[in-house]
């Protein structure tokens, strides 16, 4: 009986030190300390995996970012193109031959000369439809353009819009998939793209482009080995309207 009376109060004794231990604000301070350790520790591993995935994200996206600030930025400074009213000298290179174009545009109006170091020969144009001079009168005639219709603010728009930015070259390419589509020749698709886009700009506005299209050209004229094609404008605003003949 004292054996059993003896271990129970060895017992009590044990639990009131056990609930002595807890109350204890020492142990309070402890557990809460190690509490709050616990809960950094976790928000700083969250937070390393949380930029780890956005930096991931970010590589992934730098490319297209820069796609896009890039052909906003070009559309932006094509706008004086789109509205139609400049001077302009085109020069398009074929091998060793120069086919230079002067001009000036008032709105879907252009009246241009043409020369191939040999002849030159007078144009109007009006919308899409084409006039050339034959002695003292105008004819119909095609739009004077080779392989891409640069007389046409729209085609060269989407060009702009679908180029894509070269970090290495610092220079835009086009898939000829698309050139093929915008010039009507579906069937003949491929997927090689411009050998370059070149574009310059003056006060913040695009006064220049070139386009080496001769990957596009040589995939359908065999014969051909170089094709460049240079835009140039100027005097945006200060053309002023006239009529066929003047």
């Amino acid at each position: 009986m004292k054996k059993r009376e003896l271990e129970e109060q060895e017992n009590n004794k044990t639990k009131k030190s056990v609930v002595g231990i807890l109350k204890s604000e020492r142990l309070k301070s402890a557990l809460g300390l190690c509490f709050y350790l616990v809960m950094i520790v976790l928000l700083v591993l969250a937070i390393r995996a949380n930029k780890s995935n956005k930096n991931e994200a970010n590589k992934k996206d730098v490319v297209t970012e820069v796609n896009e600030q890039t052909v906003t930025s070009q559309v932006s400074g094509f706008t004086p193109i789109k509205r139609a009213n400049y001077k302009y000298n085109y020069t398009v290179t074929i091998d060793d031959n120069n086919y230079i174009y002067s001009g000036i545009r008032y709105n879907d109006k252009q009246q241009l000369s043409l020369t191939d170091g040999k002849l030159t020969n007078q144009f109007y144009i009006i919308s899409d439809i084409a006039l050339t001079k034959k002695n003292s009168d105008y004819v119909l005639s095609d739009i004077p353009y080779y392989y891409i219709n640069y007389f046409d603010t729209g085609v060269l728009e989407k060009i702009l819009l679908s180029s894509t930015y070269d970090e290495k070259k610092d220079t835009f390419t086009i898939s000829n998939k698309f050139l093929d589509i915008i010039t009507g020749n579906k069937e003949n698709s491929t997927d090689e793209t411009l050998n370059y886009i070149s574009i310059s700009y003056k006060n913040k506005n695009i006064d220049a482009i070139e386009m080496d299209v001769t990957n596009y050209v040589k995939s359908r004229f065999v014969n051909v080995k170089k094709v460049v094609i240079n835009l140039s404008y100027s005097d945006f605003g200060l053309v002023e309207d006239f009529e066929i003949g003047e």
